[in-house]
């Protein structure tokens, strides 16, 4: 196990510290505070948030979070062309 701590390490720091999630997040929050409609977003960044669902299932997730004023997604705007998510 010691011998793996420095390779874990470095994984877990280029995973969070800017590499793979830095660069995700961000992106989805510049997309979210930049007005993005609902189904542009969750097509946008199915893969980095959710890879197993497809974007209509996504979409109403983030919609929920969006209703419950949760971070950024408070500020999410839905598509006017679609009711009910």
């Amino acid at each position: 196990m010691l011998i793996m701590l420095p390779f874990n390490t470095k994984w877990g720091l280029g995973w969070g510290g800017g590499n793979y999630y830095g660069k995700g997040i961000d992106a989805v929050e510049k997309d979210l505070l930049a007005g993005t409609p609902l189904t542009a977003l969750a097509e946008r960044h199915r893969d980095f948030l959710i890879h197993s669902l497809n974007k209509d299932e996504l979409a109403k997730l983030m919609q929920m979070l969006h209703d419950a004023g949760i971070g950024p997604f408070a500020q999410m705007i839905g598509d006017q062309s679609k009711q009910g998510y």
